[in-house]
């Protein structure tokens, strides 16, 4: 398969890194994977150091099936053990955060429950911290230009 530990996208002089992560319990929820699983920070610590180090990105970003909860969770805990990441996209626990929270230099966001609603999210780079300029959550309804009826 050409599954890759990350993807880079340019756009008008700006590299942004993307990768992804599974929680603890995603071997519990498919045991007969067959996959081997490594703890999320070693993980994206690994990731992170690597694109640092071969691609040199503007924006680190990880796509995140972990979670959020209460402001805690295991993205809270991802974003205290792994410094690099600049804003976790937060899913799994479809946890609706009306705002960003930051942990470090870290930025975590998450949209809710199935597509209920889109997130828009700016930010931007004063030196090597993230900097939140604005988030939003639209509700996805028929109100949203391209929503079937």
């Amino acid at each position: 398969y050409p599954v890759t530990d990350y993807t880079v996208l340019e756009r008008d002089g700006l590299k942004v890194a993307v990768f992804g992560v599974l929680g603890e319990d995603a071997d519990d929820a498919a045991p007969m994977s067959g996959m081997a699983f490594t703890p999320i920070a070693e993980a994206a610590e690994r990731v992170v150091e690597e694109l640092q180090a071969e691609e040199a990105p503007d924006y680190i970003i990880c796509l995140s099936h972990s979670g959020t909860r209460d402001g805690k969770g295991e993205d809270y805990a991802l974003a205290k053990a792994v410094d690099g990441i600049d804003v976790i996209i937060s899913g799994h626990t479809h946890t609706t955060l009306t705002e960003s929270i930051r942990v470090n230099d870290t930025l975590i966001v998450s949209c809710g429950e199935y597509t209920q609603n889109l997130g828009m999210l700016t930010v931007s780079k004063e030196g090597e911290r993230v900097e939140l300029v604005d988030y939003q959550l639209i509700p996805v309804d028929e109100t949203v230009a391209g929503t079937m009826t």
